[in-house]
Protein backbone atom coordinates (compact mmCIF):
# COMPACT_ATOMS: atom_id res chain seq x y z
CA UNK A 1 0.00 0.00 0.00
CA UNK A 2 1.35 3.40 -1.01
CA UNK A 3 0.75 6.69 0.66
CA UNK A 4 0.41 9.99 -0.37
CA UNK A 5 3.24 12.06 0.16
CA UNK A 6 2.59 15.30 -1.18
CA UNK A 7 1.02 16.49 1.57
CA UNK A 8 3.90 15.71 3.67
CA UNK A 9 6.19 17.74 1.02
CA UNK A 10 3.73 20.52 0.66
CA UNK A 11 3.71 21.19 4.36
CA UNK A 12 7.03 22.53 5.11
CA UNK A 13 6.57 24.88 1.85
CA UNK A 14 3.75 26.57 3.17
CA UNK A 15 5.35 26.92 6.60
CA UNK A 16 8.44 28.71 4.82
CA UNK A 17 5.97 30.97 2.77
CA UNK A 18 3.91 31.69 5.96
CA UNK A 19 7.41 32.64 7.80
CA UNK A 20 8.62 35.02 5.18
CA UNK A 21 5.31 36.61 4.80
CA UNK A 22 5.22 37.24 8.88
CA UNK A 23 8.78 38.40 8.16
CA UNK A 24 8.19 40.97 5.65
CA UNK A 25 9.76 39.18 3.58
CA UNK A 26 7.49 38.72 0.75
CA UNK A 27 4.22 40.59 1.00
CA UNK A 28 0.98 38.54 -0.32
CA UNK A 29 -0.90 39.91 -3.79
CA UNK A 30 -3.55 42.78 -2.47
CA UNK A 31 -6.78 41.35 -3.33
CA UNK A 32 -8.67 41.77 -6.76
CA UNK A 33 -10.62 44.72 -6.81
CA UNK A 34 -13.57 45.61 -8.99
CA UNK A 35 -12.98 48.68 -11.37
CA UNK A 36 -15.56 50.55 -12.56
CA UNK A 37 -15.29 51.06 -16.11
CA UNK A 38 -15.29 54.60 -17.40
CA UNK A 39 -16.23 55.94 -21.10
CA UNK A 40 -13.25 58.68 -22.34
CA UNK A 41 -13.93 62.22 -21.34
CA UNK A 42 -15.09 62.82 -24.87
CA UNK A 43 -18.23 60.48 -24.08
CA UNK A 44 -19.18 61.64 -20.73
CA UNK A 45 -22.52 63.11 -20.43
CA UNK A 46 -22.11 66.75 -20.74
CA UNK A 47 -24.99 67.86 -17.73
CA UNK A 48 -22.50 65.47 -14.89
CA UNK A 49 -20.10 67.76 -13.04
CA UNK A 50 -16.72 67.47 -13.51
CA UNK A 51 -14.91 66.99 -10.24
CA UNK A 52 -14.80 69.80 -8.04
CA UNK A 53 -16.57 71.83 -10.00
CA UNK A 54 -20.22 72.67 -8.71
CA UNK A 55 -23.65 71.47 -10.64
CA UNK A 56 -26.07 74.49 -11.52
CA UNK A 57 -29.38 73.43 -12.77
CA UNK A 58 -30.95 76.44 -15.21
CA UNK A 59 -34.66 75.42 -14.56
CA UNK A 60 -36.99 76.65 -14.28
CA UNK A 61 -38.62 74.34 -11.28
CA UNK A 62 -41.85 75.21 -9.47
CA UNK A 63 -41.65 74.73 -5.72
CA UNK A 64 -44.55 74.86 -3.23
CA UNK A 65 -43.79 76.71 0.08
CA UNK A 66 -44.05 74.24 3.24
CA UNK A 67 -42.55 76.74 5.69
CA UNK A 68 -40.00 80.04 6.16
CA UNK A 69 -37.38 79.65 8.10
CA UNK A 70 -35.56 82.53 8.37
CA UNK A 71 -35.25 85.75 5.60
CA UNK A 72 -33.48 83.81 3.33
CA UNK A 73 -33.99 80.20 3.71
CA UNK A 74 -37.30 78.16 3.25
CA UNK A 75 -38.03 75.17 3.18
CA UNK A 76 -39.74 73.88 0.07
CA UNK A 77 -41.99 70.50 -2.06
CA UNK A 78 -40.29 70.58 -5.43
CA UNK A 79 -41.10 68.18 -8.55
CA UNK A 80 -38.51 65.88 -9.61
CA UNK A 81 -40.45 64.21 -11.65
CA UNK A 82 -43.68 62.84 -12.49
CA UNK A 83 -45.64 62.31 -9.31
CA UNK A 84 -41.88 62.38 -7.19
CA UNK A 85 -41.67 65.46 -4.97
CA UNK A 86 -38.71 65.92 -2.63
CA UNK A 87 -38.85 68.53 0.34
CA UNK A 88 -35.48 70.41 0.60
CA UNK A 89 -34.41 73.52 2.28
CA UNK A 90 -33.79 76.95 -0.06
CA UNK A 91 -31.22 79.63 0.63
CA UNK A 92 -31.87 82.67 -2.11
CA UNK A 93 -28.83 82.99 -3.83
CA UNK A 94 -26.30 86.19 -3.51
CA UNK A 95 -28.32 87.57 -0.49
CA UNK A 96 -28.01 87.52 3.45
CA UNK A 97 -30.71 88.49 5.85
CA UNK A 98 -30.19 88.86 9.60
CA UNK A 99 -30.01 85.62 11.61
CA UNK A 100 -33.08 84.83 14.17
CA UNK A 101 -30.61 83.64 16.32
CA UNK A 102 -29.73 87.45 16.48
CA UNK A 103 -26.81 89.29 19.02
CA UNK A 104 -28.35 92.17 19.41
CA UNK A 105 -31.72 93.67 19.74
CA UNK A 106 -31.50 95.26 16.28
CA UNK A 107 -30.33 92.05 14.72
CA UNK A 108 -33.56 90.29 16.17
CA UNK A 109 -36.32 93.06 14.53
CA UNK A 110 -34.64 92.61 11.32
CA UNK A 111 -34.45 89.24 10.94
CA UNK A 112 -38.36 88.81 12.25
CA UNK A 113 -38.91 91.61 9.27
CA UNK A 114 -37.27 89.58 7.07
CA UNK A 115 -38.41 86.53 7.74
CA UNK A 116 -41.97 87.84 7.21
CA UNK A 117 -41.76 89.86 4.14
CA UNK A 118 -40.12 86.67 2.54
CA UNK A 119 -43.41 84.53 3.94
CA UNK A 120 -45.46 87.24 2.90
CA UNK A 121 -43.71 86.94 -0.65
CA UNK A 122 -43.73 83.34 -1.37
CA UNK A 123 -47.28 83.13 -0.29
CA UNK A 124 -48.41 85.69 -2.51
CA UNK A 125 -48.26 83.61 -5.60
CA UNK A 126 -46.32 80.74 -7.60
CA UNK A 127 -42.83 80.09 -6.69
CA UNK A 128 -40.27 79.41 -9.26
CA UNK A 129 -36.80 78.19 -9.18
CA UNK A 130 -34.04 78.76 -11.09
CA UNK A 131 -30.24 78.57 -11.23
CA UNK A 132 -30.39 75.92 -8.79
CA UNK A 133 -27.07 74.33 -7.13
CA UNK A 134 -25.55 72.45 -3.91
CA UNK A 135 -25.12 74.69 -1.67
CA UNK A 136 -22.29 74.78 1.74
CA UNK A 137 -24.66 73.09 3.78
CA UNK A 138 -25.37 69.26 2.87
CA UNK A 139 -28.87 69.26 3.02
CA UNK A 140 -29.55 72.60 1.44
CA UNK A 141 -29.49 73.82 -2.34
CA UNK A 142 -28.93 77.59 -2.92
CA UNK A 143 -31.14 78.77 -5.49
CA UNK A 144 -32.45 82.29 -7.79
CA UNK A 145 -36.01 82.68 -6.59
CA UNK A 146 -38.62 83.99 -7.96
CA UNK A 147 -42.75 84.66 -7.28
CA UNK A 148 -45.09 84.55 -10.29
CA UNK A 149 -48.31 86.11 -10.03
CA UNK A 150 -51.20 84.43 -10.63
CA UNK A 151 -52.94 85.32 -13.83
CA UNK A 152 -50.96 88.12 -13.96
CA UNK A 153 -52.09 90.60 -11.70
CA UNK A 154 -48.49 91.71 -10.68
CA UNK A 155 -45.03 91.46 -12.58
CA UNK A 156 -42.82 88.59 -11.52
CA UNK A 157 -40.67 89.13 -8.74
CA UNK A 158 -36.96 88.66 -8.07
CA UNK A 159 -37.26 87.40 -3.80
CA UNK A 160 -33.74 88.15 -2.93
CA UNK A 161 -33.70 91.49 -4.89
CA UNK A 162 -37.27 92.20 -3.50
CA UNK A 163 -35.58 91.98 0.50
CA UNK A 164 -32.60 93.60 -0.46
CA UNK A 165 -34.45 96.79 -2.03
CA UNK A 166 -36.59 96.84 0.97
CA UNK A 167 -33.55 97.02 3.55
CA UNK A 168 -34.01 93.46 4.76
CA UNK A 169 -31.41 91.66 3.14
CA UNK A 170 -27.76 92.85 1.77
CA UNK A 171 -25.18 91.39 -1.59
CA UNK A 172 -23.92 88.12 -0.56
CA UNK A 173 -21.11 86.89 -2.10
CA UNK A 174 -20.35 83.55 -0.05
CA UNK A 175 -17.84 84.84 2.16
CA UNK A 176 -17.86 85.94 5.52
CA UNK A 177 -20.38 88.12 6.60
CA UNK A 178 -20.26 91.21 8.45
CA UNK A 179 -22.59 91.41 11.83
CA UNK A 180 -26.00 92.98 11.64
CA UNK A 181 -25.59 94.49 14.82
CA UNK A 182 -21.84 96.50 13.52
CA UNK A 183 -24.04 97.42 10.86
CA UNK A 184 -26.78 98.82 12.95
CA UNK A 185 -24.75 100.95 15.47
CA UNK A 186 -23.42 102.96 12.27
Amino acid sequence: MRVARAPLVLAPVALLCAAAIGLGLVRPAPPARAVEARPPPAAQDPSRPVAGAPAVFPGPYEARLVAVVDGDTFRARLGVWFGQEVETLVRLRRVDAPELAARCPSEARQAAAARAALAEMLGSGRIVLSQVGGDKYFGRIVADVAVVSPEGVFPDVDVGAALEAAGLARPYSGRRRESWCDLASR
